[in-house]
This record gives structure tokens, sequence and C-alpha cells, in this order.
């Protein structure tokens, strides 16, 4: 496909979506006119009419600057993606939030924030164990992606960043995970047990996110107790 570049054509996208939806709900003419996208044509086949709750909601996925500029002005959301760290969100992904929702009159505190990762709760240490190795293939592919690479030059790792893209190509995906120290994989994830995870959580995440996603294990642990109680204590934050 052409490429072309992705932060404008996001903006007009979501502003070409917003523009249907009005002609669906408010019977207005459609004429959209932008640099990737026009529309005009609006068939009484097509067209499904206005709904009940009208005011839908748009959530933007982003990791880099650009993107994240164009969630907070044209978005009632952001989804962060899981490759992503305290310092990250610190220096990149707020600072530029507040950037975007500026350009539309707005504060930061008006914009959703679906926050989460790698969050990984285990029942024993055991279990913990083999979750942190497979964590740390999880980061190893993100980390041998070139778009992703912001987030590792952030704390200094890009040398790593570019051995696993070398180590991606080569097909050496077996052996990514071990260039994933525990330094990286604390900044990461967030790993521990059912009964000590809620407060690592709020610690990292309370302060700006609005949403949490949490991965569930699987298989899922035969005694689901602890797990339902975590989500109880994460839903209370």
């Amino acid at each position: 496909m052409e490429w072309v570049s992705p932060v404008p054509r996001m903006r007009e996208y979501i502003q070409a979506l917003r523009t249907i939806w009005d002609c669906f709900q408010n019977g207005t003419r459609l004429d959209f006119q932008g640099d990737y996208y026009r529309f005009n044509l609006m068939t009484p086949f097509f067209n499904p009419g206005p709904i009940g709750r009208p005011d839908v909601k748009i959530y933007l996925a982003a990791v880099n600057p650009g993107m994240l500029q164009v969630a907070g002005e044209v978005c009632e959301g952001v989804l962060l993606h899981p490759f992503n760290t305290p310092k990250y969100t610190e220096e990149v992904v707020l600072p530029n939030l507040e950037k975007g929702v500026a350009r539309s009159g707005r504060a930061l505190s008006d914009l959703d924030i679906g926050a989460g990762g790698f969050i990984v709760a285990r029942s024993t240490e055991e279990e913990l164990e083999a979750a942190r190795n497979e964590t740390r293939g999880a980061i190893a592919h993100y980390a041998s992606t070139r778009v992703y690479a912001p987030v590792m030059h952030c704390h200094g790792w890009g040398d790593t960043a570019e051995t696993l893209y070398r180590m991606s190509i080569d097909g050496e995906w077996s052996r990514m995970a071990s260039q994933i120290t525990d330094e990286m994989l604390d900044a990461f994830a967030v790993i521990g047990t059912f009964d000590e995870i809620a407060d690592q959580v709020r610690a990292r995440h309370a302060s700006y996110a609005t949403t949490v996603s949490l991965t569930l294990p699987e298989p899922a642990p035969p005694d689901d107790g602890p797990l339902r109680e975590l989500i109880r204590e994460l839903r209370a934050i």
C-alpha cells in the first residue's frame, strides 16, 4: 500500500467518522472533503438513521508522541500499549496527551486513559517464575519492533532494541528473551502473587489511569477465588 503520514491521516479519519455519524443522527448533508478521505454520497439504503445514544466515544491506541497528541486532541480516550514503562509514561505519554487536549480546549482529566500492560498475577512463586520467563519473551518481541524503539531509547536501551531487531530478522526468536534483563522486566511488568499485585498496580497506574486492563492467566487457576478478589481490589482502586 502507498505509505502516507499516519498521524494526520488518523486525525482526519476520526473527523470523517464523526461527520458520517452526524449525517446518520441529524440528517445533515454528507460533505467531508479532506486530504485523505472524501465522502459526499449517502444513499437511504446505507443510512441507518438516528440512535438512542449518539454520543459514541472514540478511543485511540497510541505509543509515540504524534499519535498520543491526536488521541488527546480528537478522542475521548487513549489506550496505552502494553509496551510501556512508568518513565516513558511520565516523560512522553502524559506530556503529549496534555498537548493534544490543550488544542481542543480540554484538560487531561477530561480524557479517559486505559493502562495496564504486563500485569502478571499467579498463586505461587513457582508459577511466577515461569510467568517471568514468558513475559521476557513478550517484551523482547515488542522491543524488536522498530516503531516501538523510542520506548527503549527513553531508558538508554537502544542497543538492546537494535540487537533484538537483528535477531528477529535472523529468526532467533527462541533466544531473544535472554536479552531482557531484570531491570527491563521490572520496568515493563508488574509481577506478583494475587494477594500483593493490587498494591503494585495502584503504585504504578493510579495517579493517571482511569481504567486498567488485566490479562487473565491461562489456563484459569483451579481456585478462582484469589483472582476474583484481585479484580474486586482493582475496581476499588
